[in-house]
C-alpha cells in the first residue's frame, strides 16, 4: 500500500521539524505513527509506504521508531528541482509558510536569510534538507538514473526494498510523470543567466558533489 502525502498534518509541522530533533520525535512517536495504523489496520496488504516530502526531516525518527524499515534518500539534479519549486508557490507571497521556513541557528545561512532571493532560498532548502537525508541515511539513489536504468533500479531499489519488479512494469511505470510541474516560470538550466549559474553553484554545488557521480557530472556542465 503506498500513500502519496497522506497526512495534511505534515506540511505545516515540516518547519518545525526543520528547527529541531526533539519536534521530529514528538510528531512522529507521539501521533504519525498511530495515525497510519489507524489507516493501515482495516485494510489489505502487509507493506506500507508514502510519497511525502514533508518527512524528509523526520527521517531520524522514523528510523528510531521503526528500525526494520527500509530507506533510501532518492535524489533529483538539483537544477532540474529548483526549477520545478521556483514554479510553485514556495517561498513567495501565496506561501503560507514561506515566512516560517528558515535555517536552523547552526545553518551557514541562518545570519543572511533576510538578503537571500527567493531563488537563494529554494537552492538553499535542496542543498539543506539533502545534505541531512543523506548523511542521516547513508544510502542515495539518484532518480534520474533510476527511471532511465533498469539494473540500477533492480540492485539498487527493488533488491533493497525486497520487492519483485518485472521490466515490463518497471519501464511502463518509469516514463510517467507524477505531479508533474503545470507551467514552468523558468527556463531548462541551458537558458540561466550566469549569476543564476554562479549562485546555484555557490549554495549547490557542494551537495551535488556528495550526491554522487551522476550529480557531480551535471555540475560540470554548469
Amino acid at each position: 500500500m503506498i500513500e502519496d502525502e497522506a497526512n495534511v498534518d505534515d506540511y505545516w509541522y515540516y518547519h518545525r521539524a526543520l528547527q529541531s530533533e526533539f519536534e521530529t520525535e514528538k510528531y512522529i512517536g507521539g501521533f504519525r505513527l498511530a495515525e497510519i495504523f489507524s489507516r493501515m489496520r482495516h485494510r489489505p496488504g502487509n507493506r506500507y509506504g508514502e510519497i511525502n516530502p514533508f518527512l524528509r526531516r523526520h527521517c531520524r525518527a522514523l528510523q528510531k521508531y521503526l528500525p526494520k524499515a527500509k530507506f533510501f534518500h532518492l535524489v533529483g539534479d538539483g537544477r532540474k528541482v529548483v526549477r520545478s519549486i521556483i514554479s510553485r508557490q514556495t517561498f513567495d507571497r501565496t506561501d503560507p509558510l514561506g515566512h516560517l521556513i528558515r535555517p536552523p541557528p547552526d545553518d551557514p545561512y541562518a545570519g543572511i536569510r533576510k538578503e537571500m532571493s527567493r531563488f537563494e532560498k529554494i537552492c538553499w532548502l535542496w542543498q539543506c534538507d539533502n545534505r541531512y537525508l543523506r548523511e542521516s541515511i547513508g544510502f542515495t539513489l539518484s532518480f534520474e538514473r533510476l527511471i532511465m536504468d533498469w539494473d540500477y533500479f533492480k540492485r539498487g531499489l527493488a533488491d533493497h526494498i525486497g520487492i519483485q519488479v518485472s521490466q515490463e512494469v518497471w519501464q511502463n511505470y518509469s516514463r510517467r510523470i507524477g505531479n508533474p510541474t503545470p507551467v514552468f516560470r523558468m527556463g531548462e538550466w541551458s537558458s540561466w543567466s550566469s549569476l543564476d549559474r554562479e549562485r546555484f553553484a555557490a549554495i549547490c554545488g557542494e551537495e551535488m558533489r556528495s550526491c554522487g557521480d551522476e550529480l557531480e557530472q551535471a555540475l560540470i556542465l554548469l
